[in-house]
């Protein structure tokens, strides 16, 4: 079973924690159905996967174990599962939505915004550079140390832990690794790269993902986008990518995604570090 990020098992188990608390158990199908409609829309939907993650984990287990004597009741136990995943219904939001992704010059205008000397204006520079140019996730962002910057073969490279623990390599433009080779100066030793800055404006810990999402919301005001997102920049990283004519296969790769696992099993694929994608975007 494909492992969670720490954000969404703390959403799972606090969905499960909320409901477990109103004294029901959660093979009560009544119970789980009259509690769903309490409760909005985001919770249904993790207390919904919580549930057939823990229950399918369960079921397979039993059948592991499964002999003609008891294969009666692993069937049962496999209706009882359906139908308490069926219990939760989860009300989709109507219409699509619409991705959204920034141009050459909407990346130019949004960089233009921190110009600024002052610690913060560098800070949410090098943020907004990073997600721009390598397609990080917020989470992989703010986990992101100086060590994590090399070079290989001339070619200044980030090598990322994303989910799973699989570890991917994006190679960077000169022009982003002499701004981190600044900012790392200006904090005046190793450590993470984006730091939250105390009242007084001084480097303290690591940003949190909820605060790298104040961050690009801000700024997304101020170019008009005001639903601007951190994964809007992940996917202009990737429209990138595919306007320079990188194949499907090496987009998959630079994101870290598993949609093609199958298709990586058949196939060696590398990743051309001759090609640098933040070359084509604004610092």
């Amino acid at each position: 079973m494909k492992a969670l990020t720490k954000s969404t098992e703390y959403k799972y188990d606090k969905a499960l924690s909320n409901y477990l608390n109103t004294g029901n158990d959660l093979t009560d199908y009544e119970a789980l159905q009259h509690y769903a409609l309490t409760i909005s829309n985001s919770a249904k939907a993790h207390l919904k996967a919580a549930i057939k993650r823990n229950t399918e984990s369960a079921l397979l287990a039993m059948k592991a174990q499964a002999t003609l004597d008891n294969v009666d009741l692993i069937q049962v136990a496999g209706y009882r599962t359906e139908a308490l995943n069926q219990a939760i219904i989860v009300r989709q939001p109507a219409g699509q939505k619409i991705h959204n992704w920034l141009s050459r010059d909407e990346v130019k205008e949004l960089m233009s915004l921190t110009d600024g000397p002052d610690l913060v204006s560098q800070r949410d520079k090098i943020v907004l550079a990073l997600l721009t140019h390598t397609g990080l996730r917020r989470n992989e962002l703010v986990s992101l140390s100086f060590d994590d910057i090399s070079q290989r073969d001339g070619v200044y490279i980030v090598t990322i832990k994303g989910k799973g623990g699989k570890y991917r390599t994006i190679p960077i433009s000169n022009e982003l690794y002499a701004l981190i080779d600044k900012w790392r100066d200006r904090l005046g030793h190793q450590g993470l790269i984006a730091r939250s800055l105390g009242m007084n404006k001084e480097p303290k810990g690591s940003m949190s993902g909820q605060s790298v999402l104040n961050l690009i919301s801000k700024y997304g005001q101020m170019i008009g986008k005001p639903e601007l997102r951190p994964h809007d920049l992940r996917r202009t990283f990737a429209e990138t990518l595919k306007k320079q004519g990188r194949s499907i296969e090496e987009i998959s790769i630079l994101l870290g995604h598993d949609s093609i696992d199958t298709t990586k099993k058949y196939l060696d694929l590398q990743v051309d570090l001759s090609f640098v994608p933040g070359n084509f975007m604004p610092v």
